[in-house]
C-alpha cells in the first residue's frame, strides 16, 4: 500500500460507521482513529523540530544518511519514510503519504511559508 494501507483501513472504518457522511466529516473521522489507533506514531517528542521536517518533505531536498533535519533524524522518525537515490544509499528524500502529511500539519501552527500547505480546504 506503499504507507496508505493503515488510513485506508481507518478510512474503511468510518465508511461502515458513516456511510452517508460528507467528505469533511469522513476527513475527521480518519484523523481521529489515526490518533487513537497510532497515538506512537502521530506524536512527535516536545521540543522536535517538525518544521524542518516537513520543509525537507516538502520541498524534496536531498538529504545526506544519517544527517539531522531540524533536531530529528527523519530515518528513525516513525511514519516518515525516506526514499534513497538510485544506487545511492548516502542521499534520500522524505516522503510523506498525504494522510500523514495533513495530519502533521493539523498538529499545530506553523510559519508562513508552511501555511498554503496546512489543506484549510477539509476543515
Amino acid at each position: 500500500m506503499d504507507g496508505h494501507g493503515r488510513a485506508l483501513e481507518c478510512l474503511l472504518e468510518a465508511l461502515m460507521e458513516m456511510p452517508n457522511a460528507a467528505a469533511t466529516a469522513l476527513v475527521g473521522a480518519v484523523m481521529r482513529q489515526l490518533r487513537q489507533k497510532y497515538p506512537d506514531a502521530t506524536q512527535i517528542e516536545p521540543g522536535a523540530d517538525l518544521k524542518e521536517l516537513l520543509r525537507a518533505a516538502l520541498s524534496g531536498r536531498w538529504i545526506l544518511s544519517g544527517e539531522m533535519v531540524g533536531n530529528l533524524d527523519p530515518e528513525k522518525v516513525e511514519l516518515i519514510r525516506v526514499k534513497f537515490k538510485d544506487g545511492d544509499s548516502s542521499q534520500y528524500r522524505i516522503d510523506l503519504p498525504y494522510i500523514w502529511l495533513y495530519l502533521m500539519l493539523s498538529l499545530s501552527k506553523f510559519s508562513d511559508d508552511l501555511q498554503p500547505w496546512n489543506l484549510m480546504d477539509y476543515r
